[in-house]
């Protein structure tokens, strides 16, 4: 099965469609509406903000993984962040 890379983005807010590329080896977490500049996030069950509001599900699922890089994420414990505090030093 050949995996579809470009999609259409259609914005829950504004209902403007957009071309996008989607990446092939990881989920798209957010993604900037151009018509009204509204921060797109997953739905709650989906991992990326193609297989939200696209018409083409992301190239993980189309491959039949479940989330991309965030199945290995969800698997790491204590992430080292250091400037998660607030403190930049």
């Amino acid at each position: 099965m050949e995996v579809k890379t470009e999609s259409i983005l259609t914005c829950p807010v504004c209902k403007s469609e957009q071309e996008a590329e989607m990446p092939i080896n990881t989920c798209q977490h957010f993604y900037k509406c151009q018509n009204c500049g509204e921060m797109l996030k997953p739905k709650d069950g989906d991992y990326c903000v193609f297989c939200s509001y696209a018409d083409t599900r992301c190239p993980s699922k189309q491959n039949g993984k479940r989330g991309g890089d965030l199945d290995g994420l969800r698997q790491t414990k204590n992430i080292h962040m250091p400037y998660a505090s607030g403190s930049r030093f």
